[in-house]
Formats: structure tokens, sequence, C-alpha cells
């Protein structure tokens, strides 16, 4: 599972390379070193236009978590951060964007080791992605070891076991329904019956627990009661929607960061992949009401509906 540069090895290499393995440890090349740059702060070596973003205590390792009592808060504020990253991460590859930050996403800059020019990454991926792709191994892995690594921020703090536990289930609760949220979101692409009630309930789930559930365990730390916990996961799934549809109107601008094959900027990908946006939810309910309408007006002139366009 190692990238076999550790050790001796990657201490006699470069002046860089012996800074990164002292920062990430044994797996430092296709692992921490991909996550530092995926959240934008590799200060040993930053991508152009990309410096620090991150306060010390947000990192992949543990190790690196604060761990006096007095800073347990610290530990779950990691635990959200990472828990963003390790989710956005996993959502470049499932919609394909090949971006972020206006940087080659996390999954086209380590599938390209091999391609002679890394700047043209765009025109490596519109070659093809094949089984077993590196870089698409490479995101799914990164993504799946922060997920780890979230968890084990709270583990190993000094808050109290009872605490641990409650804030453990806060994010259990937002992976599973982020999870079905994705689910939604992958396959009801281009569905004639998406309704504007079925995306409310993909955005909840998709966007509103992973953006509140910060706040949630902030609230569980300050011993808020349950009656107060759960306003705030129905304030999430409220902000969720709205911030969603929000990021649904971007996609017509240059705003979304998203780059073509060209390196230029691309204006509504969502609306050429189908996405169940709220968009399309709007347009297909309003042209389902015009269909409706029409078949009433010929069902009352006993003529026949003509049939509908392809």
């Amino acid at each position: 599972m190692g990238d076999g540069l550790h050790g001796p090895e990657l201490a006699a290499g470069s002046a860089a390379d012996r800074a990164r393995a002292a920062r990430d440890g044994p797996y430092g090349r296709w692992l921490n070193g991909p996550i530092w740059y995926h959240i934008g702060d590799d200060a040993i070596d930053p991508p152009p236009g990309r410096g620090e973003a991150l306060p010390a205590h947000v990192l992949p390792h543990g190790r690196r978590v604060p761990r006096r009592p007095s800073e347990g808060r610290a530990a779950f504020a990691a635990a959200t951060e990472i828990t963003h990253e390790y989710l956005i991460c996993h959502d470049d590859i499932m919609d394909g964007d090949t971006s972020r930050r206006d940087q080659p996403a996390l999954w086209v800059r380590y599938g390209m080791a091999g391609d002679s020019m890394p700047a043209r990454y765009q025109a490596a991926v519109s070659r093809g992605i094949k089984l077993g792709d590196t870089g698409i191994a490479n995101g799914i892995n990164a993504g799946d070891y922060m997920m780890a690594k979230a968890y084990e921020a709270v583990t190993s703090s000094h808050l109290s076991d009872a605490r641990k536990a409650a804030l453990c289930g806060t994010l259990t609760t937002t992976l599973v329904k982020t999870g079905e949220g994705q689910a939604l979101d992958v396959n009801l692409r281009a569905d004639a019956g998406f309704t504007v009630g079925k995306y409310f309930e993909l955005a909840t789930l998709k966007t509103g627990y992973y953006l509140i559930f910060g706040v949630v365990g902030s609230a569980q730390l300050a011993g808020l009661d349950e009656k107060s916990i759960a306003a705030l996961w129905t304030l999430g799934g409220n902000v969720g929607v709205a911030f969603q549809m929000l990021d649904d109107v971007i996609d017509l601008t240059s705003g979304k960061g998203r780059l073509g094959r060209n390196g230029k900027p691309q204006l509504g990908n969502d609306i050429r992949e189908g996405k169940p946006s709220a968009l399309f939810a709007k347009t297909m309910e309003i042209a389902s009401r015009k269909t409706n309408r029409g078949s009433s007006r010929y069902s009352r002139s006993g003529a026949s509906a003509p049939p509908p366009r392809t």
C-alpha cells in the first residue's frame, strides 16, 4: 500500500522531498501530499496562485491535532474541515469535475504522473479515463483516508467518552444522509418525473447535513438540549436547499470554476449532464403543467392530442 518512497530513499532526495517527509510521514508522496494539495495548503511546493489556506490544527495527520483538554473543540473543528474536504474530493470524481479552485482536481493531478506536460491536464483527461485509472484510484483512496482521519481527530482527543460518542454519531449521521443524497443526485439525472419536491429532498440530504453538522457538533459540545439540536438539523436542511439552488444558478456563469478541455470556463455543465438541479425540476414542472393543459383541451374538443415532439 505504500508508495515505495519512504525512509532512506526519501530522506536522500531533494530539500523539498525531505521537508515533505518530515511533514507527511512515510506515505506522503501519494497520500498526505495529495491531501495537502487538495485543501490548497502546500506551503512547501505551492501550485501557482495558491498558498496557505487553513490553520495549523486542520491537518490530515492525527498527531498534529491538538491534544490538550482545553483544545478538545479544535479536534472537532479539524474533523469538520477534513470531512468537507473528503466529500468534495469524492464529489469531483462522481461529477467528473476536472478542476477545483482553478487548479486540477486531486484525481486529475495525481493521475498524470507520466504526462510530460502536467499543465495540460485537460488534454490528458480528454484522452479518456480507463478502468483502474491511477488518478481516480488516488482520489478515492485520499478521500477514504480523510474520512478515517476525521473520526480519528475526534476519538484521539481529550474529550470525554460521552462527547466523543455524540460527535461520532453526528459525523456518522452526516455521512449516511449525504450518501443518500448523492445516490439521488447520481441516479435521477434526466429523470422525466423529477419534481421540485424531490429536489428539496435531494438538496436537504446531499447538502444540508454536511453544511450544518459542524454547528450541531459545536452545540453538543456546549451542552444544548435535544430540542435545540433537532432545530439545528432542520435549519441545516433549509440552508442546504438555499445553498444548492444558488450553486445551480452559478453553474450558468463562470463562477463555478469548471474548466473545459480547452482550458476555458464551461457554463451550464449541470444542464448538459441532465443533473437534477432546481432549474431542471422547475422546467419539468412547468412542462408537465403545459402538457396536461394541452391534453385537457383536446379531450374537451373530442380530438386526439398530437404526439409529443422528440
